[in-house]
């Protein structure tokens, strides 16, 4: 995924749709890779990707438009370009180093422009909920391997 600066001439639907993106090959790619999880929450927590995954292509084309409110939920101008840096700089240090932490960090952005997404389009908490199912996976996975040394 080419980041697309903020010198460009992209609009902000763009940088949205790119945002979406992002977070959606993420989730998909810590899914499919499973070694992250304690075996008992591997399947549960594909099961629940796959059930809120449709919600991101809704998203992605509601947020595309200039829809009302997208300023006050943040997702327009100056503060929809602090998020999509911050999460495209968190996304690079991942796939530049990997890890756990460096995961941690960009679904903490993601979240962050989740919940932005959740003040304007009521219904979809079950996406913010899954990132923070994915945190705690992921912790719980840390902890586990904290203990066995």
């Amino acid at each position: 995924m080419d980041l697309i600066s903020l010198e460009t001439d992209a609009t902000d639907g763009d940088k949205r749709a790119a945002i979406m993106d992002m977070i959606e090959n993420v989730l998909t790619e810590v899914v499919q890779s499973r070694i992250l999880f304690r075996s008992r929450l591997r399947d549960p927590l594909a099961a629940s990707w796959e059930e809120v995954r449709p919600n991101v292509n809704r998203l992605r084309n509601r947020l595309r438009d200039n829809v009302e409110g997208l300023k006050e939920a943040g997702l327009d101008g100056a503060n929809l370009d602090f998020k999509y840096q911050g999460l495209f700089d968190s996304y690079w240090r991942l796939n530049r180093g990997g890890g756990t932490r460096r995961l941690k960090r960009f679904f903490g952005w993601a979240k962050i422009v989740v919940g932005s997404i959740t003040t304007m389009v009521p219904g979809l908490k079950e996406f913010a909920e899954i990132l923070n199912e994915y945190m705690e996976a992921i912790n719980m996975g840390i902890e586990d391997a904290e203990g066995a040394d």
